[in-house]
């Protein structure tokens, strides 16, 4: 099946250099298409590295202040070296997660190099390349992208875009990648008029890459902090929950109902792929962010890291994990158990969350590697 990835404009045309004439005739198998090995598959830029190597503490050091753009990934690219007819330079990249190429993502280009986001991070792929017009066809090759946590990506239109897998829960387990995401809003908040913001390619890359199927709006609604949005601007066909929290106080205490509500539809199989998000989606998301990785076992300093990442967004201000030690940390700490995974799963439990609804949640998002 046919899915589509972001990719960068295509550049100019490459034009083969096989020789033929009246005399002497080329052979099929003077012809061929040459990968070029991919040796570093890192999806984070030197400031996401810089960051993560010194914390929220040395945001000013690096001039980050929450009012510009750092949060997407970096691309991989592919390329290609060639021997072929002159009339035969349309090109179809396959890339999978597969060794045979099965249920991969296919690409045109006239090319010899494909730039692709989105990437998961700590996972092998393949790919290969051949020509539309006479199927000549490279051999297959393979590379692993770097467990770069967290796993950000490129949505056009929304910033603050994270996969909530990725991360390591033991040396042979960690969270599943694929199945919920972390965001910014989809439209302008507080605005009297509906004011979509995701771009149409950020629509297509969450429809037809990711495969969202619901996405949880943590807005308020009384207050229109929401701007008049009653639908999912991915389209009619997603399903669209508003759970409403405060973003003043103790966000856990002060929001109880909702994040039932939330787990509740976390635990229902039939929403995934989703997306969840508040505003920028930083501080209520975080929070959501927070519970379920912490409930699936993920270690509490990387969840102080995922929260810290939002600073490379376009947020309009700056975070540090202080604020949530003083806030809905403090309130689970107080939690009976003797890990933050059990400490939030008898939080989840005292609040009306079930047993099988948490073990339904765990089985989803944790695998084996």
């Amino acid at each position: 099946m046919k899915k589509e990835i972001i990719v960068l404009s295509l550049l100019v045309m490459m034009v083969s250099c096989g020789e033929q004439n009246s005399t002497i005739e080329t052979s099929k198998n003077d012809y061929n298409i040459k990968l070029n090995q991919i040796n570093e598959a890192s999806i984070h830029t030197d400031l996401q590295n810089d960051f993560l190597l010194v914390g929220a503490e040395g945001l000013s050091s690096l001039g980050i202040n929450g009012s510009t753009e750092n949060s997407r990934p970096n691309a991989i690219t592919f390329s290609w070296e060639y021997e072929l007819p002159q009339d035969d330079n349309l090109f179809l990249l396959k890339i999978s997660e597969n060794e045979d190429l099965s249920d991969c993502w296919e690409y045109e280009i006239n090319d010899n190099h494909y730039d692709v986001y989105n990437l998961k991070v700590g996972t092998k792929y393949y790919w290969n390349v051949s020509t539309l017009q006479n199927n000549y066809s490279s051999e297959i090759s393979s590379f692993m992208t770097s467990l770069d946590n967290p796993r950000n990506l490129y949505i056009d239109g929304i910033t603050n875009v994270r996969d909530i897998g990725g991360w390591m829960i033991d040396e042979h387990t960690r969270v599943r990648q694929g199945l919920a995401y972390r965001c910014g809003r989809l439209n302008k908040s507080s605005s009297d008029t509906l004011e979509v913001e995701i771009t149409e390619e950020g629509i297509s890359q969450m429809n037809d890459y990711l495969g969202i199927k619901s996405e949880i709006d943590l807005r308020l609604v009384n207050n229109n902090e929401v701007g008049k949005y009653t639908q999912s601007a991915l389209g009619e066909e997603i399903n669209y929950y508003q759970c409403p929290m405060g973003y003043n106080g103790n966000y856990l205490e002060n929001n109880k109902l909702m994040v039932k509500e939330v787990f509740s539809l976390l635990s229902d199989k039939n929403n995934y792929p989703l997306i969840y998000h508040c505003n920028i989606g930083t501080d209520r998301t975080g929070l959501i962010t927070y519970m379920l990785n912490g409930l699936l076992g993920v270690d509490q300093e990387d969840l102080f890291i995922d929260y810290e990442f939002s600073n490379l967004g376009k947020i309009d201000g700056t975070r540090n994990r202080n604020s949530l030690i003083s806030n809905y940390v403090y309130t689970l700490n107080l939690s009976s158990g003797n890990t933050l995974s059990e400490k939030i799963a008898n939080y989840l439990l005292n609040i009306g969350i079930n047993q099988i609804q948490i073990d339904t949640i765990i089985d989803l998002f944790t695998e084996k590697i």
